[in-house]
């Protein structure tokens, strides 16, 4: 069973990577640098953890996995959204997934809360045709999740 998945996984990641390059998102020569390679170990470090229900390593290696892409889609994605909000919310996808693994009931709150706050605090907000009159508010109160999950922290039992 577990080589199936594997299969699966590989076949996803690479046809991913072919998709990229066949609509000239990303240069062939861009899958060989460090970033890129830090994502894809990372990546099969969280796909091994998934498997073997390993909540720790889902943990690490999605975050790895996080800032590898965040560095290579800044270096070889033209458009690719720069501001450190995007980043944010990769780490709350990360607990998100590490939830899934170990289902402990505060990781998926802090999940919502990191992507919540990232999604406020990106100024591409404002493009957003339905939330750009609240964008401004959003982008300058975003802080308020944090504080709202650092006083849960200091006040649960």
């Amino acid at each position: 069973m577990p080589q199936k998945k594997f299969i699966g996984f590989f076949l996803v990641f690479f046809s991913a990577l072919l998709l990229l390059y066949q609509t000239g998102k990303a240069p062939i020569s861009s899958f060989i640098t460090w970033p890129f390679i830090l994502f894809f170990i990372a990546s099969l470090l969280v796909f091994i953890g998934f498997i073997k229900e390993n909540a720790q390593l889902v943990l690490i290696a999605g975050i790895a996995a996080s800032v590898g892409l965040f560095i290579w889609g800044m270096q070889n994605i033209i458009n690719w959204p720069t501001h450190w909000s995007i980043l944010i919310v990769m780490f709350g996808i990360v607990i998100f997934l590490h939830y899934l693994v170990s289902k402990h009931h505060l990781a998926i709150s802090v999940a919502i809360i990191l992507i919540l706050s990232g999604l406020c605090a990106w100024p591409g907000l404002r493009d957003v045709s339905v939330l750009a009159p609240i964008a401004p508010l959003l982008n300058t109160y975003w802080p308020v999740f944090i504080l709202g999950l650092g006083i849960y922290f200091l006040f649960r039992k």
